[in-house]
């Protein structure tokens, strides 16, 4: 009778190991599951970044490159204005200096 007792108690015991190791699997699954959710989420948020980074890098290099045409055609729209002036010529003069000031704008 003890032993059929202690085989009883054995089996439970076994019963509760192994409820407890598949316990412990979901929960190491979901986690699993819910770590692997996370990583991939944050490889998506790196990688959106670096493309914003590059677009933005790109607009600032378009952008510097605008200013820098733009003062050169305002320098070169200053010299036509300064050649209009020196024109001796009053129709000419006036016709080169509306050109220049519209370049200018």
């Amino acid at each position: 009778r003890v032993l059929h007792t202690c085989a009883a108690q054995l089996a439970a015991i076994d019963g509760l190991l192994a409820a407890e190791h598949a316990a412990i699997g979901r929960a190491a699954a979901g986690l699993r599951g819910e770590a692997r959710r996370l990583c991939e989420e944050g490889l998506d948020a790196v990688c959106a970044f670096e493309l914003a980074l590059r677009d933005a890098s790109a607009a600032s290099e378009a952008a510097t490159k605008a200013l820098r045409r733009g003062a050169a055609a305002g320098e070169a729209a200053k010299a036509d204005g300064r050649k209009a002036a020196a024109l001796k010529d009053e129709k000419r003069r006036q016709a080169a200096q509306a050109a220049a000031q519209r370049a200018q704008e």
